[in-house]
Formats: structure tokens, sequence, C-alpha cells
């Protein structure tokens, strides 16, 4: 038995995006997005720690993969309705929203997060 090759962050939030993707074939509540997000936020937050670049780029690091998982799975959360009429005028403002909270989460959460690995 060998031991498993190590990833990348890069291919841990991929491999994370596509298992979200999975999940949300039959449909997601807000809750079970916003549980993907919390998870994802805290795997990147702390993969990014031990690299040597500035804060605000691992800040955007987080809001780019925040903006991914948003793009892989949010259509899941819209009833069918709205997904046809408001979502695509409203997606845009949504997928915005989502990462500027989640960003501001970060900035107030990290030293928890860290805490908690």
């Amino acid at each position: 038995m060998g031991d498993s090759p190590v990833l990348t962050l890069e291919q841990r939030v991929q491999a994370f995006i596509n298992d979200a993707r999975e999940k949300a074939k039959d449909g997601l509540s807000f809750a079970d997005f916003g549980s993907l997000a919390f998870a994802l936020l805290k795997m990147v937050a702390l993969g990014l720690d031990d690299l040597d670049v500035p804060g605000k780029v691992k800040k955007k690091d987080v809001e780019v993969a925040i903006g991914m998982l948003f793009d892989a799975v949010a259509d899941q959360c819209v009833p069918v309705l709205a997904k046809w009429t408001v979502w695509p005028f409203v997606k845009p403002t949504a997928r915005s929203l989502i990462i500027a909270i989640l960003s501001g989460v970060l900035d107030r959460s990290l030293p928890d997060v860290r805490a908690s690995a």
C-alpha cells in the first residue's frame, strides 16, 4: 500500500467543487450551500496559511474559490419557477453578495478557523 498523493490546494478545491456538484444534482437547500461554502472557506483559508503571499492575495484566492462554488451549485438552490424568471437577473448580484459576505466572515473568523485546525 502506497501513500496517497499529496494534492495541491488548487486540486483540493477542484475536488471539493466536483463533490459539491455531485451532491447538488438532486437539488440543494440554502443551508446545504452555506455548509459547503463554510467548509470550502475553512479549507482554502487554512491551505493558504502556509504560503508566503500577502494577505490580500490570499483573500482574493478565497473569494475566487467561493465564486467557483457558487458557479458550480447555486442554480440547484433556486426553485424551478424562479430559475427561469428572476434568477438570471438576480444571480450576478447574489454571487457578488455571497462572496462579499463570506469574505467578511473570513476576516472576522480567521483566528477561530486557525484555532480549530
